[in-house]
C-alpha cells in the first residue's frame, strides 16, 4: 500500500488535510483525495510522486494529478477560491494526448511545470516574477511551452520565479526572472555550457546550479549569503548577480545538486551529502567553511546513502537508500516532521511507523512524503488510513 503524508505549515491548506492547522508529525492525506478517480486504486500506485511550491502541493502518477494549497496566482489551476485544503484533480486529458503520460512535475513559488514522457512541457500559474512585465498575468490551466518541440526535455526544475530544463543532449535552458533586471519569457539555451554535458539541474529561490558528467558543479544567480560558493570579488554590490555559470572548485566527483533559499547541497558518487551557504540550514555545527561544499559527517555516521535531497526555505530533508528520511534546520512550523518545533542543527530521523519512504518534497515550510507499506499488513489498518473521514 502506498500513502502520501504531509507535515508543517498549513495556512493555505497545502497539507491537503481538510483543515488549515499546522502539524508537527506526518499525517496521511489519502483519505481526502477526491473519490471521482477511485482514490483507493490511486493510493496503491507504486509510481506515486510529490512536488511542493512555497504554499501549494502536487501529488501525481503517470496519468493522474492532484493539486492543493494556495491558488492566488492559479498555481493549482482554475479553482473556486484562492486556496483549497483538499486535493483536487487536474484532468490530464485536457492537455495530454491519450498515448502520452506524465514524467515530472515541479513547483515554483507561484507556478507549476508539467513534463510529459513525450518531452512536452506545460506551465500553469504566474508567468512573470515580481516587477516584470508579466507580473500578475497567469496561465489558469496548463499551457504548452513550444520551445522544445525538436529537443526532447528529460528533466525540469523550478525556483522562486525562474526555471531550468535539461534536454537529451545535456544542454540546459533557462527562463523566468533571472536577476533584478533580467527576465526571459521564452526559454533560452545557456551558451556558456554548450561544450559541457550536463546530467543534473536545480533551481533555488534566487540561484541555480547544474552538474556535468565529469562531476563538476556550476552555479549562477544571486550572490548574497554565500549561496554560490564561488569567487564573487568581481561582482558589484549594486547588482549582486553572477549571470554566467561558474564552477565550484572541488576535487569531489558530484552527481546531484540541490539549491535552497540561501544554501546549496550536493551528493557525490558514494551518496555522501555536502552543504554550503547560510549556516541556519547546513546540517553542521559551525560555518567556518561556508564558502565551499563541506561533507556532513553526521550524515555519513548514519551509514545510509543519500539518494534524494529536498530543501525548504531554511530547512533540508533527505531520503536514503534504506527508505528513511532525515531533516535538519529551522522548524518553527514543524516542517521537519520530527514531532516538535525546535531548530535542529543535525539531521533527525522522521519516524514513519513501518513505511518505507520513496519520495519527498519540501515547500517553503511544509513537507510531503510518499511511503509504501507491505500489503500483507493488517487489512483493518489499511482501511483506516485510506477511508477515515
Amino acid at each position: 500500500m502506498t500513502v502520501v503524508f504531509s507535515v508543517g505549515y498549513n495556512y493555505y491548506g497545502q497539507l491537503g488535510l481538510n483543515h488549515f492547522n499546522n502539524t508537527i508529525k506526518p499525517q496521511p492525506i489519502g483519505q481526502y483525495l477526491t473519490t471521482s478517480l477511485k482514490s483507493n486504486k490511486f493510493l496503491k500506485d507504486p509510481q506515486f510522486r510529490v512536488s511542493a511550491g512555497d504554499f501549494h502541493s502536487v501529488i501525481y502518477t503517470n496519468k493522474i494529478i492532484f493539486l492543493f494549497g494556495s491558488s492566488s496566482q492559479y498555481e493549482i489551476g482554475e479553482q473556486k477560491s484562492s486556496s483549497t485544503n483538499i486535493p483536487t484533480e487536474l484532468p490530464t486529458e485536457n492537455f495530454l494526448d491519450a498515448n502520452d503520460s506524465i514524467s515530472q512535475i515541479v513547483c515554483g513559488s507561484r507556478s507549476t511545470l508539467i513534463l510529459s514522457q513525450g518531452g512536452l512541457l506545460f506551465h500553469m500559474g504566474a508567468i512573470g516574477g515580481p516587477g516584470t512585465q508579466d507580473w500578475l498575468t497567469f496561465n489558469r490551466e496548463p499551457s504548452k511551452i513550444n520551445t522544445f518541440s525538436k529537443n526532447k526535455i528529460l528533466m525540469i526544475s523550478a525556483g522562486g520565479w525562474h526555471y531550468l530544463a535539461l534536454d537529451k543532449l545535456g544542454r540546459v535552458y533557462s527562463w523566468g526572472q533571472l536577476s533584478k533586471n533580467e527576465y526571459w519569457k521564452v526559454p533560452k539555451k545557456i551558451k556558456s555550457l554548450k561544450d559541457i554535458h550536463i546530467i543534473n539541474i536545480s533551481c533555488g529561490r534566487q540561484h541555480s546550479a547544474c552538474v556535468s558528467n565529469e562531476g563538476k558543479i556550476y552555479v549562477w544567480g544571486c550572490t548574497t549569503r554565500n549561496r554560490l560558493l564561488v569567487d564573487i570579488s568581481d561582482v558589484p554590490e549594486e547588482n549582486p548577480y553572477v549571470e554566467t555559470p561558474r564552477q565550484i572548485k572541488s576535487s569531489i566527483f558530484f552527481t546531484h545538486v540541490s539549491c535552497g533559499l540561501f544554501s546549496t547541497y550536493a551528493t557525490d558518487n558514494n551518496n555522501n551529502l555536502y552543504s554550503g551557504g547560510l549556516e541556519s540550514s547546513l546540517g553542521r555545527e559551525n560555518n567556518n567553511d561556508n564558502d565551499q561544499l563541506v561533507i556532513l559527517e553526521k550524515v555519513k555516521e548514519i551509514g545510509e546513502g543519500v539518494i534524494k535531497v529536498s530543501t525548504g526555505s531554511f530547512s533540508c530533508s533527505f531520503l536514503t537508500e534504506e527508505g528513511n528520511v532525515y531533516s535538519f534546520g529551522l522548524n518553527n512550523s514543524g516542517q521537519l516532521g520530527v514531532g516538535d518545533t525546535i531548530k535542529h542543527i543535525f539531521p533527525q530521523k522522521v519516524t514513519m511507523d513501518g513505511f518505507m519512504i520513496f519520495d519527498i518534497a519540501c515547500g517553503a515550510s511544509h513537507t510531503l512524503l510518499v511511503g509504501m507499506k507491505d500489503d500483507d499488513d493488517d487489512d483493518d489498518d489499511d482501511d483506516e488510513i485510506i477511508n477515515n473521514d
